[in-house]
């Protein structure tokens, strides 16, 4: 994986580079954001593993390719470190959320062997819409 600058991609001002020259920087010298050259592609069996893995083996597999210059092992080890109980606060490092049920609190994902199944949690807070439509209907 190369990354170009946003103001100088394809027009030779910073050379593609690998991600362990961009990680610090924040900006590309000419003031641009660093972003890939291309975006890696998942393919269907990949994507399937990556539905039944744990937080800690979905972010080896993303962000493995995006830091393809870190040895493998060296960026498992970053992220067993990053992902614990101890960061995060709790077991429960990156709680899956079904947004397709409205609310970000209205349905909660628990994983099993078969996927991903949705279970119903606490009612969805009232939109902004809906919440003006009534107060319009008492006034």
């Amino acid at each position: 994986m190369r990354y170009v600058s946003t103001r100088s991609a394809g027009f030779g001002s910073l050379p593609p580079q690998p991600f362990s020259a961009i990680l610090l920087e924040g900006l590309a010298p000419d003031g641009g954001l660093a972003v890939p050259e291309s975006y890696p592609r998942f393919t269907a069996p990949s994507w399937r593993r990556c539905v039944r893995s744990t937080i800690v083996e979905l972010a080896f597999a993303i962000l493995s390719r995006y830091a393809d210059d870190i040895p493998a092992a060296d960026l498992q080890a970053i992220i067993d470190r990053t992902y614990t109980a101890a960061t995060f606060g709790s077991d429960e490092i990156a709680p899956l959320l079904d947004a397709r049920a409205g609310s970000v609190s209205a349905s909660r994902v628990q994983r099993s062997d078969a996927g991903v199944q949705g279970h119903r949690a606490a009612a969805p807070r009232p939109t902004c819409s809906s919440t003006c439509s009534r107060n319009r209907t008492r006034r």
